[in-house]
């Protein structure tokens, strides 16, 4: 999920019909430009080399999110929505998410995520966490820091199979949120960081000198 404003211009953003490795291109009207959904930057046209803003998002299924979010809005693209089902979305061993660094990218497969519940590690010097959710398969990224405790790193431990705690005030956390369910930090929210949720072989064919967590 990209912000669409480049350079305080707002663009309009049409399948384009082409693929680059074997990957969707997007063009915006306004300059005929062709991007990438991978990477989210302007690879022929006008805007050659412009990026977009990632912005955090989540990958999961309607049921876990609209039990989280009643009053939601929700895009209802009938042509489309038939091929993607909660069984194609709990294949774990086909996605990873992928996180960029300041120097650096790394892929966290949704298989191990899944068995470990969460997943504490440092990327380019930026303590963060990756949680995963089996109710909604889904796997998100935070910064591994409390709010109002900034600079100081904490360890979070699975708690149950949607929760967590932290190491620091002993606070159960919602996986998929982020936000702190009872303790003394009930309430607050975790930093989301902006992911790529992917197939692993889409992930590598753009990010090939990225690591893989756990290999």
């Amino acid at each position: 999920m990209y912000a669409s404003e480049v350079g305080g211009r707002r663009l309009n953003f049409t399948v384009s019909g082409m693929l680059w490795k074997r990957s969707l291109v997007m063009r915006d009207e306004e300059t005929g430009s062709l991007w990438s959904h991978q990477l989210g930057r302007a690879m022929r046209g006008e805007l050659e080399g412009a990026e977009l803003e990632m912005l955090p998002s989540t990958m999961t299924d309607w049921a876990s999110w609209k039990r989280r979010h009643p009053e939601t809005a929700v895009i209802d693209l009938r042509r489309t929505a038939a091929d993607f089902t909660r069984k194609l979305q709990q294949e774990a061993g086909r996605y990873v998410l992928g996180l960029e660094g300041r120097h650096t990218n790394r892929a966290y497969p949704y298989d191990t995520a899944r068995k470990m519940g969460v997943i504490n590690d440092t990327l380019d010097g930026q303590p963060l966490l990756v949680t995963y959710d089996p109710a909604g398969a889904s796997a998100n990224a935070f910064v591994r820091e409390l709010p109002g405790r900034e600079g100081e790193p904490v360890q979070f431990a699975p708690q149950g199979t949607d929760s967590m705690r932290d190491s620091l005030t002993g606070s159960r956390w919602d996986r998929q949120s982020g936000r702190a369910i009872d303790g003394e930090k009930k309430g607050a929210a975790l930093k989301r960081l902006p992911g790529v949720p992917s197939f692993a072989r889409a992930w590598n064919d753009f990010h090939p000198g990225s690591s893989t967590y756990g290999e």
